[in-house]
């Protein structure tokens, strides 16, 4: 979790290898069980430290969420009409829902992808900053389109 979180900067969208106008689909939170085992597993945790890596309904900084978006608009990269993604989120608690309101995206390569395959993508997001999933109609999504037609950031 961030201590001092940050706001929006949409000039990092320059580091997305897909920018898209989409909605989500399917939202799915995926709980890292090997992780919640290897620290339950430690000796030295009291059972109050313990508590939260056994609560199957916390959500914690190390799982993660899948999405699939389709997609209506390609602003930026190639995306194909199911695109599916990750977010790490990291930063803050993941939602435990999404919204099928219209969405501008932007996810990066995951690295390690082989060169291949359909590489994996993830929501870009900057640390303790929000996730670039953000409502169309919404200042975020304007200024971002901005810095994609060369007149911000």
């Amino acid at each position: 979790m961030c201590r001092f979180p940050g706001p929006f900067d949409p000039a990092y969208v320059k580091h997305a290898c897909v920018v898209a106008i989409g909605r989500v689909e399917t939202y799915a939170i995926v709980r890292d069980q090997a992780a919640r085992d290897r620290l339950l597993g430690e000796p030295g945790l009291t059972e109050e430290m313990r508590a939260p890596y056994a609560d199957a309904n916390k959500t914690l900084g190390f799982d993660h969420a899948r999405l699939d978006i389709r997609i209506e608009e390609v602003l930026l990269g190639e995306a194909p009409p199911l695109l599916a993604a990750e977010w790490q989120n990291s930063t803050f608690a993941l939602p435990t829902t999404m919204s099928r309101a219209p969405l501008l995206i932007a996810a990066i390569a995951v690295p390690g992808s082989p060169a291949s395959a359909t590489p994996r993508l993830r929501i870009l997001q900057q640390p303790c900053r929000p996730a670039f999933l953000l409502p169309v109609a919404g200042d975020d999504a304007r200024a971002v389109r901005a810095v994609l037609a060369g007149r911000g950031g």
